[in-house]
């Protein structure tokens, strides 16, 4: 099989996205909480043009970094060909006809925006086209305890023909926005979360909070955590409270690892609970840069899965990379790729990139001897469908030749 014949394959299969913020951008808004699309289910508005996908979470913040208060085509120029730029000038290029290098000339900028402007007034419509288009059937996003509220008292459907599974986040529930908030009313926001994961049948949870603490979790019994409100012992305890309840469930656990704090984000931290929790499913998120340190995890612990969520969009190169340090290394069951994207054309951009650089690592393993030929296409069903549809339970069948259902 040559990459074009791969390439070609790869497109055909109607891909989980496991890992999308769909909505957040800012445009539409921020609460204290974090983006309006994370509390509520929609709609969605305030797209008025293009700059408003220039200034979206990834490639806004690498612009406010290069090229802070200058033009737009300034900061793209510095910025060259990184990751963020080329997701969003691939996404641009296909769907609309024009690349970022419209931006320069106010003419052809003014004739982009006006398109997005346009597809922006039906989100949920737009969103589900383009999701269409990049063969992305199905995706799973994290969202706070608002958002479930919202569905479990009136169901919608996000994005026009395409399955939106929600995952929970779990940093609200341990937060204490108001100092006076005893012990006992966290614990019983905790309970009340998972009667909506019932309910919902939610079938995973996530946090972030490598952002602003170690992963790692001290075992803390309850009348450590009443005498030190607002500690991180407080914190510990009510954490092994979702553990266990999210363990009992046999749910999965994304858990946002590398690009932060480098010292609070190392998967080895973890590992003391991946051994307390064996029936709870680790899914370490990003990973990079030690993505060589959570292989060895999911390598040595059954409930350890790997996604490489994020990296097409910092960087095709990067992701090429990861991926041939894991196939091969780690078992392929426990491998996801996934875009992190906050809108519809970064995630284009983002599976338009992970389908050619999976095709380029997947050829290069096998002319290495790290990949069977025969087996290679079960390898990128399983890679893109196949092992999300088994770990998160969702409906579809995981086998290649049911690829359509």
């Amino acid at each position: 099989m040559t990459r074009a014949e791969l390439l070609d394959y790869l497109r055909t299969i109607p891909a989980v996205d496991t890992h999308v913020h769909m909505g957040s951008l800012p445009a539409f808004g921020e609460s204290p909480s974090g983006f309006v699309s994370d509390i509520s289910p929609g709609p969605y508005r305030g797209v008025s043009g293009l700059e408003d996908l220039l200034r979206s979470v990834y490639l806004g913040g690498l612009l406010n970094s290069v090229a802070p208060g200058r033009k737009l085509a300034a900061g793209l120029e510095e910025l060259g060909d990184c990751g963020p730029v080329r997701t969003l000038d691939t996404a641009l290029e296909e769907l609309y006809g024009r690349g970022l290098a419209a931006v320069p000339d106010p003419e052809e900028y003014r004739a982009v925006s006006r398109q997005v402007e346009a597809n922006y007034r039906n989100f949920f419509g737009w969103g589900g086209e383009v999701l269409g288009r990049s063969g992305v059937a199905s995706y799973l996003k994290p969202v706070r305890t608002e958002y479930l509220e919202g569905i479990a008292k009136q169901p919608v459907r996000e994005l026009s023909g395409i399955d939106c599974h929600p995952i929970l986040r779990i940093e609200d529930l341990i937060s204490r926005a108001d100092p006076s908030i005893t012990l006992d009313e966290l614990e019983n926001r905790i309970r009340r979360a998972f009667e909506l994961v019932d309910t919902l049948g939610i079938r995973s949870l996530k946090h972030a909070l490598a952002y602003r603490r170690p992963l790692a979790i001290s075992a803390v019994e309850r009348a450590e955590a009443l005498a030190a409100p607002g500690t991180r012992r407080e914190e510990d305890y009510l954490l092994q409270i979702i553990f266990s309840e999210a363990a009992d469930r046999g749910l999965a656990f994304q858990i946002h690892t590398g690009m932060a704090d480098l010292d609070d984000s190392r998967p080895a931290q973890l590992e003391a609970l991946i051994r307390r929790y064996p029936a709870l499913k680790f899914v370490l998120l990003h990973t990079y840069p030690f993505h060589a340190e959570a292989a060895v995890l999911a390598r040595g612990y059954s409930n350890v899965y790997l996604d490489a969520a994020w990296l097409a969009i910092l960087s095709p190169a990067l992701l090429g990379r990861v991926l041939s340090d894991w196939i091969g290394f780690v078992p392929l069951s426990r491998i996801m790729l996934s875009s992190d994207a906050t809108f519809p054309e970064e995630l284009y951009g983002a599976w338009s990139i992970m389908r050619e650089r999976l095709a380029t690592t997947l050829i290069d393993l096998i002319s290495a001897g790290a990949v069977a030929p025969q087996s290679v296409e079960r390898c990128a069903f399983d890679l893109l469908r196949g092992n999300a549809l088994r770990l998160y339970g969702l409906a579809g069948s995981p086998h290649p030749n049911s690829s359509r259902s």
